[in-house]
């Protein structure tokens, strides 16, 4: 079945009960500062500007896509080069009012296609949060037992502080690769088509987010309007 997102007495209660599923993309970093030196988080295109800018300051950036300019810095310099930047540009992070929030409010689980380290920080900050996090990043990473007590997090674009895993730039690019992650796609597949989601951080045009709803449809064996 698919996910009905007017079923709004449903949403309701799950989000009372703890049920509510939390997926997160990367306007929920509005308002903090990331980085060494500290600049606001890049939102939108900014990333991609700032990579390309960073690597080739004598070309003109013209909008080329993050996948685009990261594949390029990947051939000319190197993966690890391109991620050492990343953990420079993103980490560390100044929390938001919004990121200081999740911790005080139980959830079934959170997924992004975020890479940096935002949550992490506000789970690491928060003291009195409700649970702690349980970040699943790699396919055989463990899955948390008591999500009363734990937190999953589903990281699945990889992330910036894990050299293991690998950095995706789109969605698109995480159903690609899905063969080598099928444990994490199966889950996200099952808890798109039967849990209540939230999702934060995400645009009408997000590329991501139709990506995203079309393997609902693809794999969830139906479709919702």
């Amino acid at each position: 079945m698919a996910p009905n997102f007017n079923d709004s007495e449903k949403f309701l209660k799950d989000a009372s009960n703890g049920e509510l599923v939390l997926f997160l993309g990367s306007g929920i970093n509005v308002g903090c500062k990331m980085g060494d030196p500290r600049q606001d988080a890049p939102l939108g295109d900014m990333l991609s500007a700032d990579i390309s800018n960073h690597f080739f300051p004598d070309e003109k950036y013209n909008g080329e896509s993050l996948r685009s300019v990261s594949s390029k810095v990947q051939n000319i310099k190197s993966k690890k080069i391109l991620n050492d930047y990343l953990i420079k540009r993103l980490h560390p992070v100044e929390l938001s009012k919004a990121l200081s929030t999740i911790p005080y409010i139980k959830w079934k689980g959170i997924y992004t296609v975020n890479i940096d380290y935002g949550i992490e920080t506000a789970y690491s900050e928060i003291k009195d949060k409700v649970q702690n996090l349980h970040p699943i990043i790699l396919p055989n990473d463990p899955i948390a037992s008591d999500t009363d007590l734990d937190l999953p997090y589903y990281k699945l674009h990889g992330c910036i502080m894990n050299y293991e895993s690998n950095i995706i730039f789109s969605h698109r690019d995480y159903t690609q690769a899905r063969e080598k992650n099928l444990r994490l796609f199966a889950n996200l597949t099952v808890t798109l088509c039967e849990s209540s989601l939230l999702f934060i951080g995400f645009g009408f045009e997000d590329s991501d987010f139709h990506d995203l709803w079309q393997s609902v449809k693809d794999y969830g064996g139906s479709s919702s309007e």
